[in-house]
């Protein structure tokens, strides 16, 4: 057989990749900008004070040393993350997972500065000794916040695509 009668395999069906494309917008009526504003505004605050309740969940193990399980700390950034992501690809605006994520941060600064905090330990030395658990859930939420925020900007960014104006 020379080339001329070999068979073309198809291009589409099993075992093809499909062709590399645009990412497409969000399906369903888009959301309104004072909504997106609105929105984000008011899950940045929800998940903040879940992140800020849910930090102090924290398992500690005393045997054979001390080991830190923040596990309610993980919990609260999974749900900046992912209320982040969630809400930025239903507006279908880049900016929205930062202004979710930086409401549920502010969130955690103004319950950290207050004089009277019980609900997230202090960033101090002499803490870690009295409490362990709760200085690294509170290290934990605070730095996790911040990776979750530029990771659900990272995937937003992905997939939603830029807007062009004209002129």
């Amino acid at each position: 057989m020379n080339n001329a009668q070999q068979p073309v395999p198809p291009r589409e069906g099993a075992g093809w990749a499909a062709p590399v494309s645009a990412p497409e917008p969000p399906r369903g009526r888009p959301v309104p900008g004072w909504l997106a504003v609105l929105g984000s505004l008011a899950l940045g605050a929800l998940v903040g004070v879940v992140a800020v309740l849910w930090q102090g969940w924290s398992t500690v193990l005393t045997t054979p040393g001390v080991i830190v399980l923040p596990w309610g700390a993980l919990l609260g950034v999974l749900a900046v993350f992912f209320t982040a992501v969630a809400w930025g690809l239903r507006t279908a605006r880049r900016w929205v997972p930062g202004v979710v994520g930086l409401v549920a941060f502010a969130i955690l600064a103004a319950v950290s500065m207050d004089q009277h905090n019980v609900l997230i330990a202090p960033l101090d030395t002499r803490y870690f000794q009295i409490a362990p658990g709760a200085v690294w859930s509170a290290f934990v939420v605070t730095g996790g916040v911040v990776v979750a925020t530029l990771a659900a900007l990272l995937i937003v960014a992905r997939q939603v695509p830029a807007t062009r104006k004209a002129g």
